[in-house]
């Protein structure tokens, strides 16, 4: 799969991530030198585990607990 595709599903997919409660952004990630894709949360809880899928269009779901982000 190539990189293009990857930022093709994060764009098909972000809107309806980011609407998951404690949810704060998603991006491209790496997973074992492949890319994935990161979903960043406040703070990861089981509810998040159950309610974030595992793959998305073939990429694998990585959820990384960030606290909450703020611009500087």
């Amino acid at each position: 799969m190539s990189e293009r595709l990857i930022v093709d599903v994060i764009r098909t997919h972000a809107s309806e991530l980011m609407s998951i409660s404690g949810v704060v952004g998603v991006a491209q990630g790496e997973l074992k030198g492949e890319p994935c894709v990161t979903v960043m949360v406040v703070e990861q809880t089981d509810e998040m585990k159950y309610g974030i899928p595992g793959e998305l269009d073939g990429f694998p779901v990585v959820i990384s607990e960030t606290g909450k982000l703020r611009a500087q």
